[in-house]
């Protein structure tokens, strides 16, 4: 038997599990792995079109689309950094720094009248909540500025 009718035989024996996998929005490489068959991605997509099972180009491109979304959500859930544990600011050394600070952003001078103020670490750790590490910049200020 040639390794052209071994594909074929393979597809022909799993034909119903194929067809429910599919029409369940599975790819076929997905479908491959799924059931262990030792063929190509390519050998389905022409056996389900042999049998008359094609996708419509919009029903594919949702899925591409949905799978890219997952598989770029899976990525960054694997390669998160790993947070510092951040020790919240009380009202109180809130009020301290902005009032050392003279309620001004101390890279721009604006005031809390014409921006909203925040306490920003200096070294960008927020576990790091020492007086000496924490100053008072306006929003601008605050995401514009260099943190690496």
């Amino acid at each position: 038997m040639t390794k052209r009718h071994a594909n074929r035989s393979s597809l022909i024996e799993h034909h119903d599990k194929i067809i429910e996998l599919y029409n369940m929005t599975m790819s076929c490489r997905q479908i491959r792995e799924y059931l262990k068959l030792k063929i190509t991605d390519r050998s389905i997509q022409r056996y389900l079109k042999s049998v008359g099972i094609v996708r419509s180009k919009e029903d594919a491109l949702k899925l591409a689309e949905a799978r890219r979304l997952n598989t770029i959500k899976e990525m960054w859930i694997k390669h998160k950094p790993i947070k510092k544990s951040r020790k919240g600011l009380t009202t109180n050394q809130r009020y301290k720094i902005l009032s050392r600070d003279g309620f001004k952003c101390v890279m721009c001078g604006v005031s809390a009248k014409d921006s909203v103020l925040n306490v920003d670490h200096k070294d960008c750790n927020p576990a790091n909540n020492s007086m000496s590490n924490l100053q008072t910049l306006c929003f601008n200020c605050n995401i514009g500025k260099n943190t690496y």
